[in-house]
Protein backbone atom coordinates (compact mmCIF):
# COMPACT_ATOMS: atom_id res chain seq x y z
CA UNK A 1 0.00 0.00 0.00
CA UNK A 2 1.54 3.36 -1.01
CA UNK A 3 2.20 5.60 1.67
CA UNK A 4 -0.71 8.74 2.27
CA UNK A 5 1.03 11.84 1.04
CA UNK A 6 -0.70 14.97 1.19
CA UNK A 7 -0.83 17.27 -1.83
CA UNK A 8 0.76 19.89 0.07
CA UNK A 9 3.85 17.49 0.59
CA UNK A 10 3.61 16.32 -2.75
CA UNK A 11 4.15 20.00 -4.56
CA UNK A 12 6.94 20.46 -1.78
CA UNK A 13 8.88 17.04 -3.47
CA UNK A 14 8.17 18.57 -6.82
CA UNK A 15 9.76 21.94 -6.11
CA UNK A 16 12.97 19.77 -4.61
CA UNK A 17 13.11 17.74 -7.49
CA UNK A 18 13.05 20.68 -10.02
CA UNK A 19 17.01 21.83 -8.65
CA UNK A 20 18.09 18.20 -8.63
CA UNK A 21 17.40 18.02 -12.52
CA UNK A 22 19.91 19.15 -15.01
CA UNK A 23 18.09 22.28 -17.08
CA UNK A 24 18.90 25.72 -17.45
CA UNK A 25 18.11 28.40 -14.16
CA UNK A 26 15.41 30.54 -15.84
CA UNK A 27 12.81 27.30 -16.79
CA UNK A 28 13.65 25.77 -13.30
CA UNK A 29 12.64 29.20 -11.91
CA UNK A 30 9.76 29.49 -13.86
CA UNK A 31 8.35 26.27 -12.97
CA UNK A 32 9.16 26.72 -9.42
CA UNK A 33 7.15 29.96 -9.64
CA UNK A 34 4.54 27.96 -11.04
CA UNK A 35 4.30 25.12 -8.04
CA UNK A 36 4.77 27.84 -6.12
CA UNK A 37 1.53 29.59 -6.69
CA UNK A 38 -0.09 26.37 -6.77
CA UNK A 39 2.04 24.97 -2.98
CA UNK A 40 0.31 28.51 -1.55
CA UNK A 41 -3.46 27.37 -2.64
CA UNK A 42 -3.08 24.45 -1.40
CA UNK A 43 -1.60 25.02 1.75
CA UNK A 44 -4.63 28.20 2.22
CA UNK A 45 -7.12 25.13 1.38
CA UNK A 46 -5.79 22.67 3.65
CA UNK A 47 -5.63 25.42 6.50
CA UNK A 48 -9.23 26.79 6.17
CA UNK A 49 -10.55 22.71 6.57
CA UNK A 50 -7.98 22.26 9.35
CA UNK A 51 -9.76 25.43 11.47
CA UNK A 52 -13.06 24.68 10.02
CA UNK A 53 -13.24 20.90 11.26
CA UNK A 54 -10.70 22.04 14.98
CA UNK A 55 -8.24 18.85 13.81
CA UNK A 56 -5.22 18.08 11.95
CA UNK A 57 -5.34 15.82 9.46
CA UNK A 58 -5.38 11.92 11.16
CA UNK A 59 -6.14 13.62 14.41
CA UNK A 60 -7.85 11.53 16.86
CA UNK A 61 -10.00 12.54 20.12
CA UNK A 62 -11.84 15.59 20.85
CA UNK A 63 -13.85 17.03 18.28
CA UNK A 64 -15.12 20.72 17.88
CA UNK A 65 -17.38 19.63 15.53
CA UNK A 66 -18.28 16.85 13.69
CA UNK A 67 -17.33 16.07 10.17
CA UNK A 68 -14.35 14.27 8.34
CA UNK A 69 -11.91 14.63 5.76
CA UNK A 70 -12.87 12.88 2.64
CA UNK A 71 -9.85 13.27 0.20
CA UNK A 72 -9.61 15.65 -2.50
CA UNK A 73 -11.45 16.78 -5.67
CA UNK A 74 -9.80 17.78 -8.63
CA UNK A 75 -10.03 21.59 -9.65
CA UNK A 76 -9.08 23.96 -12.60
CA UNK A 77 -7.67 27.22 -11.55
CA UNK A 78 -9.17 29.95 -13.72
CA UNK A 79 -6.45 32.12 -14.33
CA UNK A 80 -5.38 35.13 -16.97
CA UNK A 81 -2.98 33.30 -18.60
CA UNK A 82 -3.33 30.84 -21.42
CA UNK A 83 -7.04 28.68 -19.82
CA UNK A 84 -7.00 27.34 -16.86
CA UNK A 85 -4.25 25.68 -14.82
CA UNK A 86 -4.87 22.56 -13.06
CA UNK A 87 -4.59 23.39 -9.20
CA UNK A 88 -2.54 20.28 -8.04
CA UNK A 89 -3.83 17.95 -5.18
CA UNK A 90 -7.09 19.72 -5.24
CA UNK A 91 -9.66 21.01 -2.75
CA UNK A 92 -10.27 18.84 0.34
CA UNK A 93 -13.85 17.29 0.66
CA UNK A 94 -15.21 17.36 3.90
CA UNK A 95 -18.06 15.05 5.10
CA UNK A 96 -20.18 14.48 7.42
CA UNK A 97 -21.08 17.92 8.15
CA UNK A 98 -24.64 18.95 7.89
CA UNK A 99 -25.04 22.59 7.59
CA UNK A 100 -22.55 24.95 9.22
CA UNK A 101 -23.12 29.21 9.85
CA UNK A 102 -19.26 30.60 9.78
CA UNK A 103 -18.61 34.29 9.30
CA UNK A 104 -22.78 35.22 7.79
CA UNK A 105 -22.28 32.26 5.05
CA UNK A 106 -23.57 29.38 5.23
CA UNK A 107 -21.62 26.13 4.83
CA UNK A 108 -22.05 22.64 3.62
CA UNK A 109 -20.18 19.75 2.59
CA UNK A 110 -20.37 16.27 1.48
CA UNK A 111 -18.40 13.79 -0.17
CA UNK A 112 -19.10 14.51 -3.76
CA UNK A 113 -18.85 18.30 -4.26
CA UNK A 114 -16.65 18.90 -1.18
CA UNK A 115 -16.65 22.33 0.87
CA UNK A 116 -18.65 24.79 -0.68
CA UNK A 117 -20.59 28.00 0.04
Amino acid sequence: MPARVSPTERIRGEIDALFAEDRDLSEVLEDVARLGARLILQTAVEAEVTEFLGRDRYARGDRARPGHRNGYSNVTVKTTAAGGQDAGGGVPTVSGVLAVATEGADMTADASRGLRA
